[in-house]
């Protein structure tokens, strides 16, 4: 049997017995009408995140925008411009890294079960052979493999020693976490060490917010994709934020469903150009039941009301172990205490702190849940 392999520039006769025309073993079995091959071919492609993320564990899940921001993402698209929102809510990732060995590549031409692989390579692009010594030598991104089942494994590299890409994972650090904050159960921001005076929007987006393509987090074993805009760096903030919906709103968001204190969570950032940034960092203890602000919207000089359903923390702001404070539209932090606060009947109320219009920040510190972070608004009577 003889199969004919023409890609890229280069074109090799293949047999499975030695001829005239095929004198050169190859691999098991296999004859080859060239003498020096290359080892491997690499390219790119356009995967759909269901794709890119399959090889990680992240099956027959959708990856579908959340609802509530299928509107908004229109508008304020990823800033990466390799990451393409599509007509049904979910994403495309272009220009992914991808690679085949050449071995695979003729075996799977002599396999009467094999996958079409010549046709699946027919849709990279930027394809490029590499003899063994360039491998060797090769210096790009982690690249997917093209698989004999015509799947693709995950990221790597082609050996150990090709991870020197610029690193920033001494610079960057998880500056806050936030818990039952607006819509999310969880969440958190990333940015670079105050020390590198790196905190504007614009440095931020330069040195490596544009640079982003890929965000997960790590629970229990499992891989959650998370979906722009469940992270995302906007104006004038410089660090990037990432926030866990209801399972409800995001079937991907399952894992949050239930915790305990010191689960551990892993923030994976990938951003082209640069190594794998990875964070790592435990749960608080969950709250029970319903801690809210009474209302999201005061009026002028109207009192807040917090109200407080879990034992434990309104044991720690009774006997003033949680901090409580607020922010201003004016970003003037003001601190709840005695002075303007009344504390009784599973109640915070805050007197004098609601004298202008616009957003207010309303939180609580604790050392048993973390940081507790509500947003409400405050208008003009009609």
């Amino acid at each position: 049997m003889q199969k004919l392999l023409a890609i890229n520039k280069m074109t090799v006769l293949f047999s499975s017995e030695w001829t005239e025309k095929t004198p050169y073993p190859y691999g098991e079995g296999l004859y080859a009408s060239i003498h020096t091959l290359p080892d491997q071919l690499i390219g790119k492609k356009t995967m759909t995140f269901a794709m890119y993320y399959a090889s990680e564990g992240v099956e027959n899940l959708a990856l579908t925008v959340a609802s509530r921001f299928v509107e908004a993402v229109k508008r304020f698209p990823a800033t990466n411009e390799r990451v393409v929102l599509q007509t049904d809510d979910t994403y495309q990732l272009k220009h992914v890294p991808v690679s085949i060995a050449l071995e695979t590549l003729v075996q799977s031409l002599f396999s009467a079960d094999a996958s079409d692989l010549v046709q699946e390579v027919a849709s990279w692009v930027d394809q490029e052979w590499l003899p063994t010594d360039a491998v060797l030598a090769y210096r790009g991104e982690a690249t997917k493999p093209l698989l004999a089942n015509g799947t693709y494994g995950k990221r790597s590299y082609f050996t150990a020693q090709q991870a020197d890409l610029p690193s920033l994972k001494d610079q960057l650090v998880l500056t806050s976490e936030l818990y039952q904050f607006a819509p999310y159960v969880y969440a958190g921001t990333i940015g670079f060490l105050p020390e590198l005076d790196r905190d504007s929007y614009q440095v931020f987006h330069e040195c490596f917010g544009k640079f982003v393509y890929s965000v997960t987090l790590q629970k229990d074993g499992g891989t959650i994709p998370l979906l722009w805009p469940d992270y995302l760096y906007h104006k004038p903030e410089g660090h990037l934020e990432f926030g866990v919906l209801a399972a409800d709103e995001a079937e991907r968001f399952a894992p949050f469903v239930e915790w305990s204190a010191g689960d551990e969570v892993t923030i994976e950032i990938r951003a082209e150009g640069f190594q794998d940034i990875v964070l790592k960092t435990k749960l608080k203890q969950p709250l029970k039941g319903s801690n809210q602000l009474q209302k999201n919207t005061l009026l002028l000089g109207e009192d807040l009301c917090y109200q407080i359903t879990d034992d434990e923390l309104w044991s720690e702001i009774e006997q003033q172990r949680a901090q409580v404070a607020l922010v201003t539209p004016k970003r003037e932090k003001v601190t709840v205490d005695a002075s303007n606060a009344t504390v009784a009947n599973r109640q915070v109320i805050v007197s004098g702190v609601t004298d202008y219009p616009g957003r207010y920040q309303f939180s609580v510190t604790s050392p048993r849940f973390g940081t507790l972070l509500q947003v409400f608004r405050v208008v003009r009577e009609k």
